[in-house]
């Protein structure tokens, strides 16, 4: 009955799970010129987030960003409307840009056959951290202790006592 404690504390020990690294950013968008609703966008993670951008009723996804950048980088959006990628083609769309100034490095999203009067707009882009609770690792292994010599004690009512 020993040896199994051991083993079992042995193995919450060694087996702990890792610390995690993704932490939720709220997406914050600024108008600076062409709007009075900025876009909207839900929460991501980093490293690598991946947008869904909302703005005047399109909705523009991004692909994961490059895992380079980082939550406290400065960033940039603009919105304009464009041929698509295809100069020349006479296809319409929408635009969305955003540019991590930090790193230099834009990309963008198109959204096929706007409204008309679309127009164009600008602004910044910040990531603000969402705190979520957590429990503590002091707390965790107490509660894993805890239930361990709970279950220990349980063991030991069952077992016939040899006198």
């Amino acid at each position: 009955m020993r040896k199994l404690f051991w083993i079992v504390a042995a193995v919450l020990v060694v087996g702990g799970a890792p610390v995690a690294q993704a932490d939720s950013f709220a997406v914050i968008f600024t108008c600076t010129s062409g709007c009075t609703t900025p876009p909207t966008a839900p929460d991501v993670t980093f490293p690598s987030p991946i947008l869904t951008v909302t703005f005047k009723g399109l909705t523009f996804d991004f692909p994961a960003r490059p895992s380079g950048e980082l939550p406290g980088d400065s960033y940039a959006w603009s919105q304009v409307i464009s041929s698509c990628g295809v100069p020349g083609s006479g296809l319409i769309c929408a635009e969305i840009d955003i540019t991590d100034l930090t790193q230099d490095a834009t990309l963008g999203s198109f959204v096929q056959n706007p409204p008309p009067n679309f127009g164009s707009a600008a602004g910044d882009l910040t990531f603000s951290k969402v705190s979520a609770p957590e429990p503590s690792s002091l707390a965790l292994i107490s509660l894993g202790l805890g239930a361990i010599l709970m279950l220990r004690k349980r063991m030991g009512h069952n077992c016939p006592s040899v006198v």
